[in-house]
């Protein structure tokens, strides 16, 4: 929640003047999104969190079962991105948001066999304001 505050609420509410509907959707499918991420980062922690008695849905499903939470966080958040259309949102804007999500898709299972702090730390961090720097450059340009 305190990601999603940070990168899509806050952003929101300095810009003052956005719908609620649309606020909604965006921010709601940026916690599913940063959800998906956090789940990766759980999941390369999850024997020491075991071994340390920390419950959460990662430490208690097995690895089918946080693929299939990884796997629903992800189409949420397409469909909560896709509805932004109905608030105005253009279909480019609404194809960069979900440029991160595919890339964490096809980063996935490397992932979650790797535990670099570089791919989680500069990669996987950093694709949580990837869609915000390209829907900049987009509008910039």
């Amino acid at each position: 929640m305190t990601w999603t505050y940070v990168t899509a609420v806050l952003p929101i509410l300095i810009e003052g003047n956005i719908e609620t509907e649309k606020a909604i959707f965006f921010c709601a499918g940026q916690f599913f999104f940063i959800y998906a991420i956090c789940i990766l980062f759980d999941f390369r922690d999850r024997e020491y969190d075991k071994a340390e008695g920390i419950r959460s849905m990662i430490t208690f499903f097995d690895e089918r079962g946080i693929d299939i939470l990884f796997a629903i966080s992800i189409v949420v958040f397409f469909v909560l991105s896709i509805l932004l259309k109905q608030t105005g949102i253009q279909w480019v804007n609404i194809s960069l948001l979900l440029v991160p999500a595919f890339l964490l898709i096809s980063l996935y299972k490397y992932a979650k066999r790797n535990s670099s702090d570089y791919l989680y730390y500069f990669i996987l961090d950093g694709l949580m304001m990837l869609s915000g720097l390209l829907l900049w450059l987009m509008n910039r340009f």
